[in-house]
This record gives C-alpha cells, structure tokens and sequence, in this order.
C-alpha cells in the first residue's frame, strides 16, 4: 500500500505553483494532441458510427462532443472524444509502460471539468494527475501486462482518468485511495 498512498498523495497535491514550466508546456501540448486526433478522425466512417450512436443516447447536455455540433453526458462525451482520438492511431505514449494515457486521462477531465464550470489551472493539475497515475501504473507492469494480452491503454488509463476526475472534484489522498 505504501506505493499506492504515494502515488494518492502525490495526484491530490498536485499544483500548477510547483509543476515546472517544462510540464505544464508538455501537459498542454498533450491536451492540444487529443484535439489533433479527435478532429483528424472526424471524416472516419467508423468514427460516423460512434458519434450517431451517442447522439442517439440522448440524455444531460453537460459535455462536449468534440466536433461534433452536440453535447452529451460526461459519461458519452468521455467515451466518445476517447474513441474518437484513438481512431487515426495517432495518439501520444508513454515508452515505458506501452500505455496512451491521453485518449483515457484527457476526455475525462475535459467531460468532468466542463460539467463542474472548472477551467485550465484545474485541468492541467488533473492530467497531471492522471498522466502520473497510468504511466506509474503502466511501467510497473511492463511489459508482462501487455504480453499477457491486456491493453494498457485501457486497463492503465481508467485509474489515470479516476485519479485525474478525483482531483477534479476535490478528493484528497484518502478520497483518491477509496
């Protein structure tokens, strides 16, 4: 547990004041990357048939359906921007972990953070987070993990997207643990 607790302190202390400059560069081209891949997927059939599907879910109005002209659930617009990014196999990685931490971490906080009218401090902090989380998680597993037949991308990134919703909604260390 004492891995764990170190990892839950560090993403619920995360703060723009004691990031370097260099991360939070980094953290914002990450950001603008997804953008990248969403909307050089958005001509895709395959992309089409996602985004109808979503659309006819229906449902809160609360996040953005990257170019798509709709808003949907958090729920929908996390899956949706994610599917989307991952759609032209153009998405970041980490090497050590084999993980694409962005097309998990990413959508979730923006879906999270638009439906709590939170802005770009709060968002850097939370991929932040969230990038620490996969990738920390991801490279302790590497490479048995993905040889095994897991993707880590999906296994890895949803406790990267939970850490980086955590710090969203304000959760401390004992919250990020639960």
């Amino acid at each position: 547990m004492e891995y764990t607790r170190k990892l839950a302190d560090f993403c619920a202390e995360v703060s723009l004041e004691r990031l370097p400059d260099e991360v939070i560069d980094k953290t914002k081209l990450c950001v603008l990357d997804l953008f990248a891949n969403v909307y050089g997927s958005l001509e895709l059939e395959a992309v089409s048939r996602v985004v109808s599907y979503v659309r006819s879910l229906g449902g809160p109005e609360t996040a953005t359906a990257l170019g798509c002209g709709f808003k949907t659930g958090i729920h929908n617009a996390a899956f949706l921007n994610g599917t989307t990014a991952e759609a032209i196999e153009g998405q970041d990685g980490l090497r050590f972990g084999g993980n694409h931490p962005g097309t998990a971490v990413i959508p979730a906080t923006l879906a999270v953070a638009e439906d709590l009218s939170l802005g770009g401090r709060e968002v850097i902090e939370a991929v932040v987070a969230g990038y620490e989380a996969a990738g920390r998680i991801a490279a302790a597993m590497h490479p048995h993990h993905t040889l095994a037949g897991f993707l880590p991308t999906g296994t890895c990134g949803a406790f990267g997207a939970a850490a980086a919703v955590s710090r969203l909604m304000g959760h401390d260390a004992e919250g990020m643990l639960n």
